[in-house]
């Protein structure tokens, strides 16, 4: 199923693929097991268990083969693994430049966790030349953006503030998930367009996926920013519905300077008496 969200102002809509990059619906492919896979530092991003079992990586300076499983295929087969091996390892040293050309010469769709090892080197970097690069590869090679590709795709887009492609990969997902809506909604606030991040918040809604914490951080930086109290308040109720005030204390840091912003020094003192622990910030 193919479909968009009602376009924020200012920005405008694609109405189809603009990057020639196919979308389809994995409604199977595995999402990530847990919350952070948005964290702010991206090794704790979730580790895709999908990997090749053609090759098995023993160090980052190298590979070695499985020759059981290899003999009983094309060698050009196994070359292709093994450059996968070796630029998912360049990756992780930070050979961003070196793995991207690699990549460039291959002739065939590398395998998805080669994409995302990109996409975490770019998101550590925030190097967004290199972001929108792998976004021209997966172009040059066909690759569907669904399932975990779509997400760290867009993460990275957002994390590197390049907001417009950002969005426009967004809308042509197949299935948003919290990780996606979150990282599109904290880079518009990061872009100082705080409204247009709460405009989000209804079609969140409408799209049936509920904001982690990490989620109700950037509504109540976009509340701060607006300085619209009532929106703010009515993310408090629900975040003290959820327990989550007792056991996020960046979302308690952010409402409390949110109710600073707003001028509701009762409530921000309110919150701040009900943190369970205090920080530098709060």
């Amino acid at each position: 199923m193919h479909y968009v969200v009602s376009t924020p102002p200012r920005l405008l809509q694609p109405q189809r693929n603009r990057y020639g990059i196919r979308a389809s619906n994995f409604s199977h492919v595995q999402e990530p097991h847990n919350e952070s896979f948005f964290s702010d530092d991206p090794s704790h991003y979730t580790r895709p268990h999908v990997m090749p079992k053609t090759f098995k990586i023993t160090t980052f300076n190298g590979i070695h083969q499985d020759q059981q499983v290899c003999s009983s295929i094309s060698t050009s087969s196994c070359a292709s693994h093994d450059s996968e091996g070796i630029i998912q390892s360049l990756c992780h040293q930070g050979e961003v430049d070196k793995a991207m050309d690699m990549l460039s010469d291959m002739h065939s769709p590398p395998h998805d966790n080669t994409y995302i090892a990109l996409l975490r080197a770019c998101y550590r970097s925030k190097g967004i030349s290199h972001a929108k690069r792998v976004l021209n590869l997966m172009k040059k090679h066909y690759t569907s953006v669904s399932g975990l590709v779509g997400d760290y795709l867009v993460v990275t887009l957002a994390k590197c503030l390049a907001l417009e492609d950002a969005w426009k990969v967004f809308c042509i997902l197949p299935r948003k998930t919290v990780f996606s809506w979150t990282a599109i909604i904290s880079a518009y606030v990061a872009c100082g367009r705080a409204e247009e991040a709460l405009c989000m918040r209804k079609h969140m809604n409408l799209d049936g996926v509920e904001p982690n914490s990490y989620t109700f951080v950037s509504f109540v930086k976009a509340c701060g920013i607006s300085r619209v109290l009532d929106v703010g308040a009515d993310i408090d109720t629900i975040v003290r519905e959820q327990g989550l005030l007792k056991k996020d204390l960046l979302l308690g840091s952010s409402l409390i300077s949110m109710y600073a912003n707003c001028g509701a020094l009762e409530e921000e003192k309110k919150v701040f008496n009900e943190l369970p622990r205090r920080t530098i910030v709060s």
